[in-house]
């Protein structure tokens, strides 16, 4: 049954103080999977905070080397014997500074899903992608390349894919949740026709973007998108994200977990819809973590929770 999902990747911005406080006061709901991404030298104490809570600790990334004279990686065993099931591969972030190319990513894939590890896949679209495609045809390729001689059996039960439109930091502009939703159902029909509806239908797409405040609510309770994946300062926030997974929860339903089940036909969204955008007026930015502007609109009480 399909549940909502959030993912906080702290990147280096989470110390053993504020790991402490984040575990300590992050709430917890049914229906609602919570996963966290300390970097390498957080995931030991991480995983000792939250014995006793709701979470699952995951790596924000790794090396296909497995032992050796290596200085300064850190490989796959290491991680799953730890008790780490679940790696980011294919952060924009990571390919970008280590240059990363589609071959690699497509290695570190392919290893950890046959060594029975979950991978969080993310696909950006950057603003070349934006401007020279109007059919999203390179989210496609880039989805087909990461996946590329992949046993299709490893990928409705150990994959997920974070759909991260780095374009926003380039030419000034956000997505809209309409054009969020369209994209989603575009990769979600991509999945469907190259590895058929069981898998297609099964694989959770989380958006991993910039969003403003008033618009979270739009973009959480489309059936289409299984989560959001946070990755600024914000991430290690318990308040922050104890808001986003209240909106998540209050749209984890039935007909949500359901919605996939009668292989249900998506309809492609117009260009016209589909590549609307807003200029940034507003950012979280401008505010500090614990003013209450952050969702002021929010209408889910304690007690609903």
């Amino acid at each position: 049954m399909r549940q909502k999902k959030i993912i906080a990747n702290w990147k280096l911005n989470a110390d053993y103080v504020s790991i402490k406080k984040f575990i300590d006061n992050i709430s917890e709901v049914e229906n609602v999977d919570l996963l966290v991404a300390p970097s390498y030298i957080g995931l030991l104490p991480t995983m000792n905070l939250a014995k006793k809570r709701r979470l699952s600790v995951i790596a924000q990334n790794t090396d296909l080397v497995t032992v050796g004279n290596h200085t300064g990686s850190t490989s796959w065993i290491e991680l799953k014997d730890y008790g780490i099931k679940t790696v980011i591969v294919g952060h924009p972030e990571v390919t970008k500074t280590f240059n990363e190319s589609s071959v690699l990513v497509n290695k570190k894939v392919k290893t950890l899903l046959e060594n029975n590890m979950k991978v969080v896949l993310c696909i950006d679209e950057s603003r070349t992608d934006l401007l020279k495609d109007s059919t999203k045809e390179a989210i496609r390729l880039k989805i087909k390349k990461s996946l590329e001689f992949i046993n299709k059996s490893y990928l409705a039960e150990n994959l997920l894919i974070v759909y991260k439109p780095t374009f926003v930091g380039e030419v000034g502009l956000r997505p809209t949740p309409t054009f969020i939703v369209d994209t989603i159902k575009v990769i979600r029909n991509f999945l469907r026709e190259e590895y058929g509806f069981y898998i297609g239908n099964h694989i959770p797409l989380l958006y991993g973007g910039d969003f403003l405040s008033e618009d979270v609510e739009e973009i959480v309770k489309s059936d289409h998108i299984d989560g959001l994946f946070i990755d600024d300062e914000k991430a290690v926030s318990a308040k922050y994200v104890s808001l986003l997974i209240k909106y998540l929860y209050k749209y984890s339903t039935d007909s949500y977990a359901k919605f996939y089940e009668n292989n249900l036909l998506i309809t492609e969204p117009l260009e016209s819809n589909r590549y609307e955008a807003k200029k940034v007026n507003l950012s979280f930015d401008e505010y500090e973590i614990d003013n209450d502007i952050y969702f002021k609109e929010i209408d889910i009480t304690e007690e609903e929770i």
